[in-house]
C-alpha cells in the first residue's frame, strides 16, 4: 500500500488531472455569457416568492 501512495507516476497522474480540471473550470467561466448567468444566479436568494 506504501508504494500505491509514494509513486511518482500516481503523482504526476494526479497532478495533470487537477490541473486539468482547473484550467477546464477556468475556461468555463470565462465562456461568453457566464456573467449574466452568475449574476442572476447570486440574485436567487433575494428573491420574493410566497410558497405558503
Amino acid at each position: 500500500m506504501k508504494e500505491l501512495f509514494a509513486s511518482q507516476t500516481y503523482g504526476l497522474l494526479g497532478l495533470f488531472i487537477f490541473l486539468t480540471l482547473f484550467l477546464g473550470i477556468l475556461v468555463w467561466l470565462m465562456l461568453p455569457g457566464a456573467k449574466e448567468k452568475f449574476k442572476e444566479y447570486g440574485q436567487i436568494p433575494l428573491k420574493d416568492e410566497d410558497n405558503a
